[in-house]
C-alpha cells in the first residue's frame, strides 16, 4: 500500500515539473528568410502574375456587363 501511494506521488511530482519547465521564445524575421529565399521569390512573381491575368479578365468582363446594361437601357426606352 506504501509503495503505491509512494509512486502515485512520485508520479503526480515528475508530472508537475514537468509541466512547470519555461517557454523559450524566439524572434524570427520572416520578412529576411523570405527575402533570401528565392523559391518564394519565385511563387511571389507567378502569384502576381496570375493575378494580374485575373484583374485583367475582370476588368473586361466588368466592361462587357455595362455594355450590356447600355443596351438593355436602350432597348427598354424603344
Amino acid at each position: 500500500m506504501k509503495k503505491i501511494v509512494l509512486s502515485i506521488i512520485l508520479c503526480v511530482c515528475a508530472n508537475l515539473s514537468w509541466s512547470q519547465r519555461s517557454q523559450k521564445i524566439a524572434y524570427i524575421d520572416m520578412e529576411y528568410i523570405l527575402e533570401n529565399v528565392p523559391e518564394y521569390l519565385d511563387a511571389q512573381n507567378t502569384l502576381n502574375a496570375k493575378i494580374s491575368k485575373w484583374r485583367k479578365k475582370l476588368d473586361d468582363q466588368a466592361r462587357h456587363i455595362e455594355i450590356l446594361k447600355s443596351d438593355l437601357a436602350n432597348e427598354k426606352a424603344i
